[in-house]
């Protein structure tokens, strides 16, 4: 037994090009995508379930820029990953708590499928470093110890590594430059930095379940569980919902209490806090009401928000978040918001938020370390600073780092490159196989020489227009009050605006107006003076409403029985409009009518348009139909065009870049090319967007294709190739078994997830192999 174990611990038992240590989410979407690309990939895990920090061991839900900021959306493995455990129904209560064991089963299937070994309950011990250069090396073995069983074994890395662990734990064993703590202002030039440099980092936190038995539940809290500061949120808790989740916790994050160095302890501690803050729900804050409520679980990991930064090539700071910047080298994006969590002494869930920055870039410079030339990084490990790592330490933020390093490795395996070599060309190879694989990048749009789509006509059944004229049986809106149209996607220069208007009573004098509108940049505060003696209470800042402000104003007179089109926007000139900006969230354009007569109102196939009603003498946006509209030039947002212009996705809610059917279901959109093409691969994109956190996270998106078909025309007619029923998935693609020559490729849905939406589609790209 003793000359068997020697063996294990002396021989190298594994080898791989892509290792990856860390399952969490970023971890596991690392796995996938390089295991699709064909690199043999070993996922290294020191628990028994994936998912980190956002698995069933903490149940942290998957935030990110969906659900944040209207119309974006994480796509690519991040958005796979969350429509996959949808599908396994693996989230609990909505919006808040992933802890779903099924979840376990969707990770396994889908890492499986891509070829990758997992190792659970192995933790590393050591890595292995050779030179390479004048300061530089590269990690060519690392030791791993089965916790189970206490045997060890080498794992010789042929390509890349991937440190995903949150903690950097590889990079510091390779001897990478890393940092923690916080950098002064003199050092990052960052608004929000301090005057000196300290070790301070975010606090740890942990979770809870409390549900309703149905019987009653005392609860006394353990000795040394101390007494809750009221003044702390705990709002977590209501009596009327069965299953409540408390994690309004803190701790450590001080030199006395660090999440890296003393994490027994720090855990202890917020175990207790747990129960001071249950105690304080149950017995005090709601008594009477929560006899049958119980604390029934308390999660066996502690979740981290900061440690080890790994130092790259670049390190994102504060002001790179906030400014929106994108960089020639991103394969990333973020736009989050911007916090810390300071170091709590009595449990208490504080926070400081010091903004809400817009969509900003994610280079790949700060995904890779600088001094151990195969050494990636991705999740709250990267290269960024204190300030700038508060905005990029989200879930789905993580998935899609993670993503990006397995497609640069696989680049750079296949160049026989270290990451800091690459030149931009090589760069743009990583980027444009980013987007094959459904990744979204801001400001680079599909360029693939091999996707013939790019080159063929496109044509669709129908088409959506912004301007959408009455039905013959029109239902009409009173608009006395005020009513009108708001819409996000606009021509620059607006030429002419109707709408259709009918005054039942006598002549009367109308009021129209147009104008645009915009949500307001937030000012936010410089915080540095009020650290560390101020209380910080948990508030969460959203993104405001648009603010409407007035172009134009007019009045005509309208005779008695009049029915027909109304010009808004004068004879006299044009209405001119400001461009769209991906720093400026919810641009808009509106126009509306007030009088003692009736709207037309028709039902819209567009998420971008919505109804306006004025209050209290504001015009604010409401849901459901909207007047009838004729516009001049009108930009078709919905154009059949859409699906070859080289974007995968909206931007935001301005621009749609897919293709949005007018008319009832079923709808067609088809591809012809000039002469014949052999068609292998087929790869099509749906809209999977949601709008707001709270259905950010519903099971489904009811503008995702749920049945459709795929054909091609041949001299018999149009025969079919593929076919798809109750698809949840925004990225489908199919693999025909031979190759088919044809010159016109038709896809048709007939029925979305959503009752009596449109079809949308992003794109198609069809490949030749």
């Amino acid at each position: 037994m003793n000359r068997t174990l020697e063996h294990h611990q002396s021989a190298t038992d594994m080898e791989c090009d892509f290792l990856v240590c860390g399952g969490g989410i970023g971890g596991i979407s690392a796995a996938i995508q390089a295991g699709r690309l064909g690199l043999h990939t070993i996922l290294l895990e020191k628990e028994w379930c994936l998912g980190g920090n956002g698995g069933p061991l903490l149940g942290v839900h998957w935030s990110g820029v969906k659900g944040e900021q209207p119309g974006w959306n994480e796509i690519g493995l991040a958005e796979e990953l969350s429509l996959r455990l949808h599908a396994r129904n693996a989230f609990i209560n909505g919006v808040m708590f992933n802890t779903h064991p099924s979840m376990e089963e969707a990770f396994d299937e889908v890492l499986r499928e891509a070829g990758v070994t997992v190792l659970r309950r192995h933790c590393l011990i050591s890595a292995e470093t050779e030179p390479t250069s004048p300061g530089r090396r590269r990690i060519s073995r690392v030791r791993i110890l089965n916790i189970e069983n206490l045997e060890q074994r080498d794992i010789l890395i042929h390509g890349f590594a991937l440190d995903s662990s949150g903690d950097a734990a590889l990079a510091a064993m390779a001897g990478a430059e890393i940092v923690m703590g916080r950098e002064s202002k003199a050092q990052t030039g960052e608004r929000s930095a301090g005057e000196t440099p300290d070790a301070t980092v975010a606090a740890s936190s942990i979770t809870a379940l409390v549900v309703d038995t149905g019987v009653e539940r005392p609860f006394v809290p353990p000795p040394g569980t101390p007494k809750w500061n009221p003044d702390k949120p705990a709002n977590t808790f209501h009596p009327s919902r069965k299953v409540n989740i408390l994690f309004q916790v803190d701790a450590g994050g001080d030199a006395q209490r660090h999440p890296l160095h003393t994490p027994q302890e720090l855990y202890q501690q917020l175990r207790l806090h747990i129960y001071s803050m249950w105690d304080y729900m149950k017995n005090t804050q709601f008594p009477g009401q929560a006899e049958t409520h119980e604390l029934i679980w308390i999660s066996p990991l502690m979740g981290r928000r900061e440690s080890r930064r790994v130092v790259g090539d670049y390190m994102l700071t504060q002001t790179d978040l906030e400014s929106g910047r994108t960089f020639p080298d991103d394969v990333a994006f973020a736009g989050c918001g911007l916090d810390f969590h300071p170091p709590s002494h009595d449990g208490g869930y504080e926070t400081i938020f010091y903004s809400h920055p817009p969509l900003h870039g994610i280079p790949l410079r700060s995904l890779y370390s600088r001094n151990v030339e195969n050494l990636f990084c991705a999740g709250r490990n990267i290269s960024a600073t204190h300030l700038a790592q508060g905005g990029i330490r989200l879930i789905r933020t993580c998935a899609i780092m993670g993503q990006a390093t397995a497609v640069a490795a696989s680049v750079c395996r296949s160049l026989g490159k270290a990451p800091r070599d690459l030149s931009i060309e090589d760069v743009k190879d990583i980027q444009q196989v980013l987007l094959r694989h459904d990744a979204l990048l801001l400001d680079v749009r599909n360029e693939d020489p091999a996707d013939i789509a790019r080159v063929a006509t496109v044509e669709a059944s129908s088409e959506a227009t912004l301007g959408a004229p009455p039905a013959t049986e029109a239902n009409w809106m009173d608009a006395t009050q005020g009513s009108g149209i708001l819409f996000h996607c606009y021509p620059e220069e607006i030429e002419s605006a109707r709408l259709f208007v009918r005054n039942p009573g006598k002549e009367t004098t109308v009021k129209l107006s147009y104008g645009y509108a915009e949500s307001p940049q937030k000012e936010w505060p410089d915080v540095r003076e009020r650290l560390p003696h101020e209380r910080y209470v948990w508030s969460y800042q959203p993104i405001p409403p648009a603010e409407f402000s007035l172009d134009q104003e007019s009045t005509i007179s309208l005779p008695e029985g009049f029915s027909g089109w109304v010009e808004c926007v004068p004879d006299a000139g044009i209405w001119k409009l400001k461009p769209y900006c991906r720093t400026i969230r919810n641009q808009a354009a509106w126009l509306a009518i007030e009088g003692p007569v009736e709207v037309a109102m028709v039902s819209r196939p567009l998420d971008i348009i919505r109804p306006i009603l004025r209050e209290d003498g504001k015009w604010k946006m409401t849901d459901g139909s909207t007047p009838a509209l004729e516009i001049t030039p009108d930009p078709q947002p919905g154009k059949a065009a859409h699906i070859v212009d080289g974007y995968l996705h909206r931007e935001g809610m301005a621009r749609l870049h897919q293709w949005v059917s007018q008319n009832p279901l079923p709808q067609w959109i088809s591809l012809r090319w000039s002469e014949p093409r052999k068609i292998r691969r087929v790869i099509l994109r749906f809209d999977t967007t949601a709008f707001t956190t709270a259905n950010s996270h519903q099971r489904y998106s009811g503008n995702c294709v749920a049945d459709y078909q795929l054909e091609v025309e041949t001299p018999q007619g149009w025969q079919p190739i593929a076919a798809e029923q109750d698809n949840f998935l925004r990225a489908r693609e199919h693999l025909l078994e031979h190759p088919i020559e044809t010159s016109s490729l038709r896809l048709t849905v007939t029925r979305m997830r959503g009752e009596q939406l449109p079809a949308c589609v992003h794109e198609i790209r069809v490949y030749e192999n």
